[in-house]
């Protein structure tokens, strides 16, 4: 599945980083900044994990803060 998480600029690079180094990640990648608000930014993720098991992982990472996730429906 296909998921876009909503981080915080600063931790962006280091989320990518942990989320790339699963066995259940098949992408990850940058998804950029929001003009609107530089400090906000989205990862975007290919895995085989559901939403709610991509969220319980994120809910329970030391250091990672995320602020929600959504389907990519693109």
């Amino acid at each position: 599945m296909k998921f876009i998480i909503d981080t915080y600029t600063k931790g962006k690079k280091a989320l990518i980083r942990k989320l790339s180094k699963l066995k259940t990640t098949l992408s990850c990648e940058d998804g950029g900044e929001y003009h609107q608000d530089r400090g906000l930014s989205q990862v975007w993720i290919e895995t085989t994990w559901s939403e709610s098991e991509l969220d319980y992982w994120l809910y329970n990472q030391k250091g990672i803060d995320y602020i929600g996730i959504c389907e990519d429906k693109r």
